[in-house]
């Protein structure tokens, strides 16, 4: 009979496998082979009487049972190695992964520059840079730290404010000139209108000036990139919300022109963690070293 060391050493390759979704690359993750993490799942399965992982020459998938072992495991397995995380690196330097997601014109104009100061300070820590505009589900993806520019509204995670962006209601002078410049929120209605995939089409864009507005607008065009929206406004496709420090340029420049200023919002920046990353050292050193580098950031247009 596997004594309990080996029985948990065991569920953690099972894990593995389950988020790898494949025996070979579980085993490189855990520098096994690929023999070897099969006989580890065989002698788990054959121990507790079940079968966790249905096999085939193509592909697998986990079975029911093994569906409901992971969801049960995956968390306990990730306290633990927090816990052995955090009595290491409280003796010397952080060590281990910190995965990271960021909105990708954000991360890539302002996030980058502070993580490689906190990479050069930390060389023993490993970093996993995710870029994506969409929300991510942080415990299934296994993401230690999102940084989000969004009210929160999950109220299962922890949000430390690292500032705020303008967004700014614009179009090209061409545009207004040819369609006419909106006075009140209410006539977007009217116009044609560049909006994110995450907004989606059909969408609704809510402003807040001395009483809130909700219009429906025209969709004209989906990004999938909010900085993808500015060379279609420039070219007069139609009007775009944008946060101000992506397109300083072209406001100073004038070719394109802020509009309903008096509805402009505040969005607030977030790094947002998991409760269970509380106990994480690289966790709460990597939001305090945000929160330092990003007093004061230059998210606007001055």
């Amino acid at each position: 009979m596997a004594s309990k060391v080996e029985k948990y050493a065991a569920i953690g390759v099972f894990v593995k496998i389950a988020e790898a979704g494949s025996f070979t690359l579980a085993g490189k993750s855990l520098g096994l082979s690929t023999s070897q993490v099969s006989r580890t799942l065989a002698a788990l399965e054959n121990q507790m009487g079940v079968r966790l992982v249905n096999r085939s020459t193509r592909r697998f998938s986990l079975t029911e049972p093994g569906k409901r072992l992971y969801e049960r495991c995956r968390g306990l397995l990730g306290d633990v190695d927090e816990a052995v995380e955090s009595v290491r690196e409280e003796g010397g330097d952080l060590r281990g992964t910190l995965r990271i997601t960021t909105p990708v014109q954000f991360g890539l104009r302002f996030l980058n520059p502070v993580i490689t100061q906190f990479a050069l300070a930390h060389a023993g820590l490993r970093l996993e840079m995710n870029y994506d505009d969409r929300r991510i589900d942080l415990v299934a993806s296994g993401v230690d730290v999102a940084v989000r520019i969004a009210q929160l509204a999950d109220t299962s995670l922890i949000a430390r404010k690292l500032g705020s962006v303008r967004t700014r209601t614009l179009a090209s002078p061409a545009y207004l000139k040819a369609h006419g410049t909106p006075q009140h929120p209410s006539e977007l209605g009217q116009h044609d209108c560049l909006v994110t995939a995450i907004e989606g089409a059909g969408t609704t864009w809510r402003f807040s000036g001395d009483r809130d507005v909700v219009v429906k607008v025209r969709d004209r065009l989906v990004n999938n990139n909010v900085e993808g929206l500015v060379p279609f406004a420039l070219a007069g496709l139609g009007i775009a919300r944008i946060p101000e420090a992506v397109l300083c340029g072209e406001i100073k420049a004038g070719t394109l022109v802020p509009i309903l200023e008096a509805w402009d919002h505040r969005t607030p920046v977030q790094a947002v963690y998991t409760p269970g990353r509380n106990q994480s050292q690289k966790v709460r050193r990597f939001v305090d070293f945000l929160v330092q580098e990003f007093a004061g950031a230059p998210w606007s247009c001055g």
